[in-house]
C-alpha cells in the first residue's frame, strides 16, 4: 500500500504578536503615571518633616517598586501569550494530510 503525505496551508502565515502592544502601552502608560504621581507627592512632602512623613515617603516608594515590577511581568507575559497565540492562529490555518492508496499492477499487452 502506498502513501502520500502533504501539509496544506488554507491561508498565508500571518504574524499577530503586534497585537499584545495596545496592552503593554497601556501598562507603561500607568507606570508612567504612576511616577509622576510619586515623584509630586515627594515634592509636596519636601519641606515637611516627621515620623509620619517619612513612613508615607517609604510606603510610597515600595508601592512604586511593587507597580513597577507587576507592569514588567505583565508586559513579559503577555508577550509571551502573544508568541503562543500567534502560534495556535497559525497552527490552525494549515492541515496535514495522509493520502493511502493501493497500487493495481496490470500488464500492457501490445497488440501488433
Amino acid at each position: 500500500m502506498g502513501q502520500y503525505s502533504l501539509e496544506h496551508r488554507f491561508e498565508h502565515h500571518e504574524d499577530v504578536t503586534g497585537k499584545s502592544a495596545v496592552f503593554s502601552n497601556q501598562l507603561n502608560r500607568m507606570g508612567a503615571l504612576s511616577v509622576h504621581l510619586a515623584n509630586f507627592i515627594n515634592n509636596e512632602f519636601q519641606n515637611s518633616n516627621g515620623e509620619v512623613i517619612k513612613e508615607s515617603k517609604k510606603a510610597i516608594q515600595l508601592q512604586l517598586e511593587e507597580y513597577k515590577t507587576a507592569i514588567n511581568e505583565y508586559i513579559s507575559k503577555m508577550k509571551t501569550l502573544a508568541i503562543q497565540y500567534n502560534s495556535q492562529v497559525n497552527e490552525m490555518k494549515k492541515q496535514r494530510m495522509t493520502i493511502y492508496y493501493e497500487e493495481k499492477e496490470e500488464k500492457i499487452t501490445g497488440t501488433a
